[in-house]
């Protein structure tokens, strides 16, 4: 799982509610566009500091993985746990403003990678367990 580091910043640019003259300066260009930036997929560390600086934003730690690999299970490990253990259920609410709905699909389907490496599966509807 890789993260989009253009629309990182685009996401703290529109928290932030800056104008286009102050998103020119703190991303530190002159004639182009910001959705330029916002289009990067990844960036160099030098650039990535200038503009965390620039924004008063780690993004570093926004790249920093919280599952870490001592958490992650092969598949095979994980399915037998799911053929040979009890399976608990938990319903959980995700809230979200409206305007990002269209983030919702990525965000899900994160989780359930996520999710199934640590041994959880979401989203998978079983009336017998």
């Amino acid at each position: 799982m890789t993260a989009h580091v253009g629309k990182l910043i685009e996401a703290v640019v529109k928290e932030k509610r800056l104008t286009t003259a102050e998103i020119k300066v703190a991303l530190g260009i002159n004639g182009r566009s910001p959705s330029y930036t916002y289009k990067k997929k990844s960036m160099s560390v030098e650039e990535l500091w200038r503009i965390s600086e620039s924004l008063d934003h780690d993004f570093f730690a926004d790249l920093k993985p919280v599952v870490t690999n001592e958490r992650l299970h092969d598949a095979k490990f994980i399915e037998r746990l799911f053929r040979t253990e009890k399976i608990k259920r938990i319903n959980a609410a995700i809230c979200f403003p409206q305007s990002l709905v269209k983030d919702l699909g990525l965000f899900l389907k994160q989780i359930g990678d996520v999710g199934l490496k640590m041994g959880f599966k979401v989203g998978d509807i079983d009336p017998t367990m």
